[in-house]
């Protein structure tokens, strides 16, 4: 018997948080830089674009520019990684697919993982970041479970033409579970944040995660593929374990860093 993907994925999200937990925070950059190698290279192949190891080692690049926190060398790398593409383009113009439309999802990639994702590291290296990183992956997780079990019993429309399995129910389900569950979790555990920051971070958590979940979905629809690959076997691609939590990260990152720093 095969488990729902919306008991396996959170798992595994959660299995990673108590991972983190253990491990330094170079340790768990370096298993970041695993996870965007995968999943740029599922993010290419959903596509059908012709690329190389070139193109995934130079997001990998980008990541590990990224989580520098230097702004002129990320810039810089980012920059330097274009032009290399670019004037790869030129040279090979013609003999595969169109370049403009390649070119542009190989830089929407780097964009869409390598950068955020980085945001985890960040998280995971400032202050808190232990307790940050595993409240993000449970929050994540929690909404994914709360939106899968509850949500077909709640009605409502769906979200977004991109997955018609998404609806509003099944997004206040996922929400109402995040703020009970971990508000329960609250009382034991995360006394190093605050409260406040704490129910803004659920938030968080629930709406960008939704959006990440419905971007990924509304990419794999027009290329016209219902799974980002079939790495993890029947539970799809570590893309499809990870959507929800693209976009939770640097959001999350920059309520931390200019809203609420030093709380």
């Amino acid at each position: 018997m095969q488990l729902p993907k919306y008991v396996v994925a959170p798992c595994l999200l959660v299995g990673c948080g108590l991972v983190i937990l253990f491990l330094p925070a170079w340790a768990t950059s370096v298993l970041v830089a695993v996870l965007v190698s995968f999943s740029l290279y599922e993010f290419y192949v959903i596509f059908r674009v012709h690329t190389s190891v070139n193109e995934i080692a130079l997001g990998a690049l980008i990541f590990c520019a990224a989580i520098l926190d230097d702004g002129f060398l990320f810039k810089a790398t980012l920059v330097l990684c274009c032009l290399a593409v670019f004037a790869e383009s030129v040279f090979r113009y013609g003999r595969r697919q169109p370049e403009a439309p390649r070119l542009f999802i190989v830089v929407l990639g780097w964009i869409y993982i390598p950068v955020c994702l980085s945001y985890v590291s960040l998280i995971r290296s400032g202050s808190s970041g232990e307790e940050l990183t595993l409240v993000l992956l449970a929050a994540t997780s929690v909404r994914n479970m709360g939106a899968g079990v509850l949500g077909p019993y709640l009605p409502g429309p769906s979200i977004s033409f991109a997955n018609s399995k998404k609806t509003y129910g099944g997004a206040v389900a996922g929400l109402l579970a995040v703020l009970v569950v971990l508000g329960l979790v609250k009382l034991a555990y995360f006394s190093s944040i605050s409260n406040f920051d704490y129910v803004v971070i659920l938030l968080i958590a629930s709406v960008f995660g939704q959006l990440g979940d419905l971007f990924e979905s509304a990419l794999k629809r027009s290329a016209g593929v219902g799974e980002s690959s079939k790495l993890l076997g029947g539970q799809g691609g570590f893309l499809d374990t990870i959507d929800s939590f693209v976009f939770t990260a640097p959001a999350t990152y920059y309520y931390m860093a200019l809203i609420a720093p030093g709380r």
